[in-house]
């Protein structure tokens, strides 16, 4: 989890006893994060805070991360509770929360923003060019070795001899 229970939007709105202390939706939102990112970083992501140099790097990360879980744990939860009473306000905030927990989640996942100092998963097609390539068996141009042995003048389309129409037809020769 990247929040806490205490980490919640609910402000003053009393959680029915269906819903706990809010952790259960925290966990499932976190859950929702690793499986967004998992096929970028390790997950959870944990990160090396050895120095104060590395926790000062990797703090505008974990504050992303932070933001995140509580935006959609809170999200979920004031959507749920409005769900039965329908009040409009409160659906119109919890659906905000949300919404902008998924951007922020997309926009991980697809490599917009991305997490300092994140264990990232070894990733064999991160370092191959994964562009159109052709292989060519042969140990040469078959198509090259034409050009060459008839030169550039076979370029222009060939046409044949105009046909005279009392003319001998020609002999081979034998």
């Amino acid at each position: 989890m990247y929040c806490t229970k205490d980490d919640l939007l609910t402000g003053d709105i009393p959680l029915a006893g269906k819903y706990g202390d809010g952790t259960a939706f925290v966990q499932l939102a976190a859950d929702e994060i690793d499986a967004q990112i998992g096929h970028i970083y390790v997950t959870p992501v944990v990160f090396d805070e050895d120095t104060p140099e590395k926790v000062a790097k990797v703090r505008p990360s974990k504050l992303l991360l932070k933001k995140i879980n509580t935006l959609l744990a809170s999200g979920r939860i004031v959507l749920d509770m409005a769900a039965g009473t329908e009040d409009d306000r409160l659906h119109a905030y919890g659906k905000s929360m949300h919404d902008e927990a998924i951007l922020l989640l997309n926009m991980l996942s697809s490599r917009d923003i991305l997490l300092v100092d994140a264990p990232k998963i070894e990733d064999e097609a991160d370092d191959e060019n994964t562009a159109v390539s052709v292989i060519q068996a042969d140990p040469y141009s078959l198509v090259e070795g034409f050009y060459v042995r008839y030169g550039q003048t076979h370029l222009a389309p060939v046409l044949p001899l105009p046909m005279r129409p009392y003319d001998e037809p020609p002999v081979a020769e034998a």
